[in-house]
């Protein structure tokens, strides 16, 4: 007679073992190990014929194997038949981020608090330098892209081996099991996927906040209810926004819910507190997880995702600079060419990369790394010099050079690359600061007086910054309208001024009798202090033998408005009204012209509103209505 099979010596010890999964090989039974009331104990058996042992209360392998009277080896493949397992190709691999202390699979295990045995089935493998985390595709077959993990987050430590193929979820070779209980968890990272499968709860994971969309739409064939754990932090926003976008990009037309637990980051940590409690727990988090979007009658797509008021959590508002630059938010800084607009803004990158104090009793600034944008000045001649004049921590301070594309390289596009912003962020989590110099060089093909279109291209910029907790600081010019009120007379859209949160004005102060001193003044502060603003100037300092640079030197507080710093003198003001005049002399001399085209036109001239309306009845310029539904149009008396 043969001998029985390990997973066939296990059974016959085993009480209430009723088969699952329909292939013979899973079988789910009462815990020896416990006082199991309900079955708990998943038994597999795997391709090399070992069993694999799951208890979801926590029990560990050991023990229930040892509460069976057996020993391990009884639940390994016979000795005759050699144990094999597929290992993933190594492609190629460019590490990210590495760790001196390379981890094994046991590693994690004790970290995570689960049991070995079940993530090496999962596939999980110790390698050279760390361990193997396996992505497979629907099919069960290999992804593209797999990941090493050198560090026991994978924050601190991983990256990825594969080509340069999108990345795609984690678990998408158990996503049958969604369908077969029509709903589906979606976390974040790989360690709350094993959590969850552990619990036998089907779950698809991301790697990274930013992956969203990575989810296609045949992912979630056959799923009737979404529920995604919000982790309670930045990266916890990051992951709402993007996961409601992509269900709603992709047409998803089930139920979408948002689920936490009040003091809990993720699963795994839930787990880490109550191995026995989890599943409790966490059914009890379904039941109560908040309801985003819900399929209407005969599948017709969502109308609107909304969020009650009640269920957000308010939070302070977080400061760069406090009362001036916030944290998560777009600031922008306009001026007149020449008068210190981008060095004003190295020595805020400065500070910040070196975490130094602000002027005057205006507090420290914690340290961060930047990232700076600029399309107009050499870093050899003339930032690195500024920075190094200003102090600053170069090692922590970054510029963009260009943007990888098929063609090799391009410059950067507002309305094309946030995303990738998005994932540069992701990898430099320390970032505080994003410098863009000037905001108008990467518009691309956006109209710049155009309210609608500047609104479009930067939108996604302020969401980027919420999602990451940067400062993201637009530098742009003035235009040169004259007469009109200082928000009006950042360059191009109003939109400018109204998609930030803060504007400030960069002005000469028209009573220093030197003309050096300069002007840093609110035009706009909805979060902070709208007041009073500062005083600064420039001086030389020698960084080197041959290379002398500008640094910043702060004044006092000022309470002057940006209205009035940037107002001409009297005599300016009449120079416009006859500016204007002229304007409409020359511009009328043809014949009549339609009324929009004439503020247009003016409005690219630089002539305000107000001077042009004075400047037309200095001029007795007519307007008349052509026809019932024709448009008006000005003329010469």
């Amino acid at each position: 007679m043969s001998e029985a099979s390990p997973f066939s010596l296990v059974l016959s010890n085993l009480q209430g073992a009723r088969p699952i999964g329909g292939n013979g090989k899973q079988v789910i039974a009462r815990c020896p190990s416990h006082a199991d009331q309900h079955p708990s104990l998943s038994v597999t058996e795997g391709e090399d014929g070992r069993v694999l042992l799951r208890c979801h209360a926590g029990c560990g392998t050991e023990a229930i194997v040892s509460a069976m009277n057996l020993r391990m080896t009884d639940i390994m493949p016979p000795k005759n038949e050699p144990v094999t397992r597929p290992r993933p190709a190594l492609i190629s691999s460019t590490p990210t981020r590495t760790n001196l202390s390379p981890i094994t699979v046991a590693d994690l295990a004790r970290d995570k608090k689960l049991p070995e045995e079940f993530l090496r089935e999962l596939g999980l493998e110790d390698r050279p330098g760390g361990v193997l985390v396996p992505y497979k595709l629907m099919d069960g077959s290999l992804a593209p892209r797999q990941r090493m993990r050198t560090a026991l987050s994978a924050k601190n430590g991983s990256y990825w081996l594969g080509d340069k193929e999108p990345l795609t979820p984690y678990g998408l070779d158990r996503v049958m099991d969604g369908r077969e209980e029509c709903f589906l968890a979606i976390v974040e990272g790989e360690s709350d996927c094993w959590t969850l499968w552990h619990h036998e709860i089907p779950c698809l994971g991301l790697p990274g906040a930013t992956q969203a969309k990575a989810i296609k739409p045949e992912h979630l064939a056959g799923i009737r209810q979404v529920y995604y754990w919000r982790e309670p932090d930045q990266g916890g926003d990051t992951f709402t926004a993007g996961i409601v976008a992509r269900l709603a990009e992709i047409g998803f037309t089930g139920e979408i819910r948002e689920m936490k637990i009040a003091g809990v980051k993720d699963p795994n940590e839930l787990h880490q507190r109550d191995a026995q409690a989890f599943y409790k727990a966490f059914c009890e988090a379904m039941g109560e997880a908040r309801l985003l979007g819900a399929a209407p009658a005969k599948d017709e797509p969502v109308p609107l995702f909304t969020q009650c008021m009640a269920d957000i959590e308010i939070k302070p508002v977080t400061w760069l600079w406090k009362e001036r630059l916030p944290l998560g938010k777009l600031a922008v800084i306009a001026g007149e060419p020449g008068l210190g607009k981008s060095r004003l803004a190295l020595s805020v990158a400065a500070t910040t990369s070196n975490g130094g104090r602000w002027p005057g009793n205006e507090g420290s600034c914690e340290k961060g790394e930047v990232l700076i944008l600029n399309f107009e000045d050499d870093p050899a001649d003339t930032t690195v010099p500024r920075l190094t004049a200003e102090g600053a921590d170069l090692s922590a301070i970054h510029q963009l050079i260009a943007v990888p594309d098929e063609k090799g390289r391009r410059a950067f596009d507002l309305s094309r690359d946030t995303d990738r912003l998005a994932k540069y962020l992701e990898l430099h989590p320390r970032t505080r600061l994003v410098i863009v110099d000037p905001i108008t060089a990467c518009l691309g093909q956006t109209d710049s007086h155009k309210n609608a279109e500047v609104r479009a291209a930067l939108h996604p910029l302020a969401e980027v910054a919420q999602r990451f907790g940067v400062c993201v600081l637009a530098i742009t010019h003035l235009n040169k309208g004259t007469g009109m009120k200082a928000m009006h007379r950042v360059t191009g859209s109003i939109a400018f001024t109204a998609a930030a949160r803060v504007v400030f004005a960069v002005a000469r102060d028209e009573e220093d009798p030197e003309g050096k001193r300069r002007l840093f003044v609110p035009i706009k502060n909805n979060l902070g202090n709208d007041q009073n603003g500062r005083s600064f100037g420039t001086e030389m300092v020698r960084i080197s033998s041959e290379i002398m640079a500008p640094r910043i030197v702060w004044g006092d507080e000022v309470t002057i408005t940006a209205d009035e710093a940037l107002a001409p003198p009297p005599d300016e003001e009449r120079g416009a009204m006859e500016e204007a005049c002229e304007f409409l002399t020359t511009l009328l001399a043809d014949g009549p012209v339609a009324a929009e085209k004439v503020k247009s036109e003016a409005r690219g001239a630089g002539v305000a509103p107000i001077t042009l309306k004075r400047a037309k009845r200095a001029v007795k310029v007519k307007a008349a209505k052509t026809g019932m539904r024709g448009g008006w149009e000005w003329s010469l008396p």
